[in-house]
């Protein structure tokens, strides 16, 4: 069963109460703000006991000292195929640098610059590209030169960093994520995509991940997850090899910053888009 909870945001609140809604764990989020009220729509299925609502409320009483800085309008059962729907109104084309482009798949794409074209219909709110965590993850792979890369993309969600890093060369990626429906949809889009033989995901939280060793590792996390568990990456890293941290918020940097050189990591970019940041680092000498 999905529900959808509707919203309002009280005026100087906006920011947080966004943030809120992405580290709960909704795995559908609306926008229905006009001039006068910041209002969003989320979407979570009850199915798999998940339940955001408890977590948005604890996390928006924590970062507002229990001011109350959002309303919850109304909580509603709804259709599955109702609420993606919605989602097919005002979708379009999303470009990443000179690269890649990221479409649904009811979308023509004429393609003029012969980008790489990666087909993901918006099932999970932040794993489309559109949202400035992952398209800073996907600004900072469209850079690399991936030939015989191994890519390993902590917190999958739909599989998008994973398609494009094969479709861009890359000899491999494995996903994990601890949400089984991104897993689904991931599996359902590495398929879409035709790159599944290269692609393996499943469920998993970090701190259960068995040690690897890749090139190339996206951890687009929120930092709650990723900040306990920074330490494992040196577990996963090969020589030489890069971490590209995002999921957090402009306001965490400084803090983040001084963990990572603690932990040897030494930084090579720190990216910005709106109130999220994207840290590239290796690993000290």
């Amino acid at each position: 069963m999905w529900r959808s909870v509707t919203i309002k945001c009280k005026p100087g609140f906006e920011d947080i109460v966004h943030i809120c809604i992405f580290e709960s764990g909704f795995s559908g989020l609306e926008d229905r703000s006009d001039s006068d009220n910041t209002v969003y729509n989320a979407y979570y299925n009850t199915d798999n006991g998940n339940d955001p609502l408890e977590r948005f409320k604890t996390l928006l009483a924590d970062r507002t000292a229990g001011e109350t800085a959002a309303e919850i309008l109304t909580v509603n059962d709804v259709k599955e195929e109702d609420w993606e729907a919605t989602w097919r109104e005002g979708l379009g084309v999303i470009e990443v640098g000179s690269r890649l482009a990221i479409r649904p798949s009811w979308i023509t794409y004429e393609n003029p610059d012969e980008r790489v074209e990666i087909v993901i219909d918006p099932k999970m709110a932040f794993g489309t590209g559109g949202h400035e965590s992952t398209r800073l993850c996907l600004d900072i792979l469209e850079t690399k030169t991936l030939k015989d890369v191994s890519v390993l993309d902590a917190g999958c969600g739909s599989g998008v960093l994973s398609i494009a890093a094969v479709k861009l060369g890359a000899r491999c990626a494995i996903g994990f994520d601890h949400d089984s429906d991104s897993i689904t949809n991931a599996d359902e889009n590495t398929r879409a995509n035709r790159v599944h033989d290269y692609i393996t995901v499943y469920p998993a939280d970090l701190s259960d991940v068995m040690p690897g060793h890749f090139n190339l590792i996206f951890a687009n996390m929120i930092s709650s997850s990723l900040i306990p568990n920074i330490h494992r990456f040196h577990e996963f890293l090969t020589p030489g090899g890069r971490i590209v941290f995002s999921g957090l918020l402009a306001t965490e940097e400084e803090a983040f910053i001084a963990l990572l050189k603690k932990e040897g990591y030494a930084i090579i970019q720190v990216r910005r888009l709106g109130e999220w940041i994207a840290v590239e680092v290796e690993e000290a000498v």
